[in-house]
């Protein structure tokens, strides 16, 4: 896998606070290791809601655009908890838009990690460990960490949570059926 972070390892900066659809959420970029970026939103319990120990982390392929607005998230923030959505290396805000080879849109990540003798799902999941401990150090480092993943990102959700570092549940959707997915 070649997932190295260390917890507490990366570079935590925040870029600012804004509100979307009325809840509070800060912009973080986060640094898993020197050059790598990770783009992440945190949404604070909706206003005039009681806050729970409980962090779920929203991970979608297509990145925040794709978790930031969910309906999903909306309920979750409604319901009290802390609400983070990430752009995992590569995914969002991170995407190459270069000419894809046969199809496979992350095709120069790929290539990317092999040449430096690492793969993108090691990459991923030191992205999420990241992700995790910067949420942990925002919300409070006793809450419950929750990570749901929708296809490949579901994968890393299980890596990153079988490391043991902070995961405390995963729930996965539409997990890899194929190479090709």
């Amino acid at each position: 896998l070649g997932a190295r972070l260390a917890p507490g390892q990366a570079k935590v900066a925040k870029l600012g606070d804004l509100s979307i659809d009325g809840v509070p959420a800060s912009r973080l970029e986060i640094q898993p290791e020197p050059g790598a970026v990770v783009h992440a939103l945190v949404f604070r319990p909706a206003s005039g809601v009681r806050a729970k120990d409980r962090v779920y982390v929203l991970l979608d392929p297509r990145g925040v655009r794709a978790t930031a607005g969910s309906k999903e998230r909306k309920v979750l923030t409604e319901s009290g908890s802390w609400v983070v959505c990430a752009d995992l290396r590569g995914m969002g805000s991170t995407y190459a838009t270069q000419a894809a080879y046969v199809g496979i849109c992350d095709q120069p990540l790929c290539v990317g990690a092999m040449k430096l003798g690492e793969t993108v799902a090691g990459w991923w999941t030191d992205d999420l460990l990241a992700v995790v401990h910067a949420a942990r150090s925002i919300a409070g480092a006793k809450v419950e960490v929750i990570v749901r993943g929708r296809r490949e990102t579901a994968l890393v959700a299980v890596l990153a949570a079988g490391l043991g570092q902070g995961i405390d549940a995963v729930e996965t959707e539409g997990l890899l059926a194929s190479y090709r997915s």
